[in-house]
Order: structure tokens, then sequence, then C-alpha cells
């Protein structure tokens, strides 16, 4: 199972964020180390409140959590890309979204 308070931590340390400033006033930062260490359960609210702060969304958080590396988002892409040349049936406006988003995604990695 992933201690998802072990890759908050690790986010948390790549941004050169403090305990203090990360839990802000959404949990005390005693409390944020606490979850870091897997030592308690924090709400989801306070969850999606301390992503926010680091500039991380949810999807980013989970792919990192479950190890998913720029390869996966980069074969994705290319699986997109291959299909939307291959199928002359789909429609591109979307499938042109959607490369779009996953491409900005990948800026991130």
């Amino acid at each position: 199972m992933t201690n998802y308070g072990e890759v908050l931590h690790e986010l948390r340390v790549g941004k050169q964020m403090t305990l203090a400033k990360t839990a802000g006033d959404i949990v005390s930062a005693s409390f944020l180390a606490r979850f870091e260490k897997g030592e308690t359960n924090i709400s989801l609210e306070h969850f999606t409140r301390i992503l926010q702060r680091l500039n991380v969304s949810p999807l980013e958080f989970f792919a990192l959590a479950n190890h998913f590396s720029a390869q996966v988002f980069d074969d994705l892409f290319t699986q997109i890309t291959e299909q939307a040349t291959i199928d002359l049936t789909c429609n591109s406006a979307v499938v042109g979204q959607y490369v779009s988003l996953l491409a900005k995604k990948l800026c991130h990695y």
C-alpha cells in the first residue's frame, strides 16, 4: 500500500517548502509531520488544500504515488496521436484538446 504521506513529503521537500509553510492555516505542522510519517490519516478537504498550496493537482499526485513516470504519459501521448492519425472518423478537435492537455502534463515532469 502506498504511503501518501511519504509522497507528500517528497513533493514538499522537492519544492523547498517547510512543514509550517505547507501546513499554514490548514493543519498544524506537527499534524502534517505525523501524516507524512504515516502515523495518522488526513481528511480529503485538508489533503486537497495542501496539494493546492504545493501547486500539485490530484492527478499529478496520484500519478507520482503510483510510480507513473513521464514515460507513461509519453507512451499514452504517442498512442493517442497514432490513433488520431489512423481513425479518420474521430473528432479531431476533441483529440487535439486531449493531446494538448497531456502535453501540458508532460511539461511538469
